[in-house]
């Protein structure tokens, strides 16, 4: 697992884009120059109407503070893991 300061260090400028809505989770996900990541955001209930979340609008890693991502190669191989 990935630390917090090294994950926005290393992800933090990453844009990502909103994919879709799950049981009180978002997941946004962005393309890597060698795989991509995929964040969550929202995993409690009573957080989530608080989100403004825009379908079409891409979002730095760095401005969206996920609860957790996950980055992958591009065989789709999990390379790393962050949690909040």
């Amino acid at each position: 697992m990935i630390g917090e300061d090294l994950f926005y260090a290393a992800y933090g400028d990453v844009k990502v884009k909103f994919s879709h809505y799950y049981k009180y989770s978002f997941e946004f996900t962005g393309k890597l120059i060698d795989g991509k990541i995929v964040c969550y955001l929202g995993e409690c209930a009573d957080d989530i109407y608080n989100l403004d979340v825009k379908a079409n609008k891409s979002i730095s890693i760095g401005e969206l503070m996920p609860d957790s991502a996950y980055i992958y190669d591009k065989a789709g191989k999990l390379l790393e893991r962050y949690q909040k």
